[in-house]
């Protein structure tokens, strides 16, 4: 156990308070047919830089709308990341396969210019969301919230994201939850209604 009982106390009430209203359950059902529909992007025969840029917009949206044209050139390297984040070696430890897709592919990983530590954990939740989580500035701001330990968002650090997914865990548990989307769905709400920038 992680997380202290005033932590795990206060995610239920989050649970609680989202299930009550129905914000919550409208919130992950319309993530869930954008990643559905990312996923199908991905997993296409043809997977293109274009289909990529469409599939990265529907998982992680407020980044992208900001940066155009950021993977001209990266077909190849998008195909390679996509098919190793979609099917990573079982055998592998998470933070083995977190910071491989963050590595250069010069020194054996897989990295596509652009594509940082929040895609990378977008597109391995969308495929694995029982084994891996999101790793976003609203997640790390809401988990500090909930325990005060502090994740620097942008960390290509596996040792980070693996504690970062054993909390994830943890709350999953408290809040009796489907798996690490409807945590980090949780996470993103109370982050909206309680720090907003």
């Amino acid at each position: 156990m992680i997380l202290s009982s005033q932590s795990r106390n206060k995610f239920t009430m989050w649970v609680a308070a989202y299930r009550k209203n129905g914000a919550w359950l409208h919130q992950h059902q319309k993530r869930k047919e954008r990643y559905q529909d990312a996923g199908e992007l991905l997993t296409g025969p043809h997977l293109t830089v274009y289909s990529f840029d469409l599939a990265a917009k529907k998982l992680w949206s407020s980044g992208l709308l900001r940066q155009k044209n950021r993977w001209q050139g990266a077909g190849e390297g998008i195909r390679m990341l996509v098919a190793y984040l979609s099917s990573p070696p079982l055998q592998e430890s998470l933070v083995t396969i977190y910071e491989t897709a963050l590595t250069p592919t010069s020194q054996g990983g897989y990295k596509v210019a652009g594509v940082g530590p929040n895609l990378v954990s977008e597109i391995l939740t969308l495929h694995h969301p029982q084994r891996f989580g999101i790793y976003n500035k609203r997640s790390c701001v809401a988990i500090y919230d909930l325990c005060s330990k502090d994740f620097r968002t942008g960390s290509t650090n596996g040792g980070h994201y693996e504690e970062f997914v054993q909390i994830l865990n943890e709350l999953k548990s408290v809040g009796a939850l489907e798996d690490l989307m409807e945590v980090d769905t949780v996470l993103n709400l109370a982050y909206t209604d309680s720090f907003k920038d």
